[in-house]
């Protein structure tokens, strides 16, 4: 896992790179929540999704074999609403490769 860090602001594109493959990811606020934009090699995978804490960016059907991306928080901050204002703190950005994923699921069980 490796945490990505964003700038403090409420509206930004940045590019990140899972496992090799690169992602454009815009998250920007509306009606005080946050989305999330994503693109891949210029075609859109996701368009104004809803941010939620600790749930996946990335649809698993592209997911699958490369890797994912959550905003992860610690447990007393899991019930609030990712907001631009807590990135790299409260909410933090980060990647897991597809092994990752899968150990972290199994830790579960």
């Amino acid at each position: 896992m490796t945490q990505r860090f964003l700038e403090v602001v409420e509206d930004q594109t940045t590019t990140l790179s899972i496992n090799g493959k690169s992602f454009s990811f815009h998250f920007f606020a509306f009606r005080n929540l946050m989305y999330v934009d994503i693109s891949r090699n210029g075609e859109n995978i996701v368009i104004s999704k809803r941010i939620m804490p600790n749930k996946w960016l990335i649809p698993e059907y592209m997911a699958t074999g490369i890797g994912n991306i959550r905003f992860e928080t610690y447990k007393a901050d899991s019930d609030d609403y990712v907001w631009w204002e807590g990135f790299n703190t409260k909410f933090r950005l980060v990647s897991y490769r597809d092994d990752e994923i899968e150990e972290l699921e199994s830790e579960g069980d």
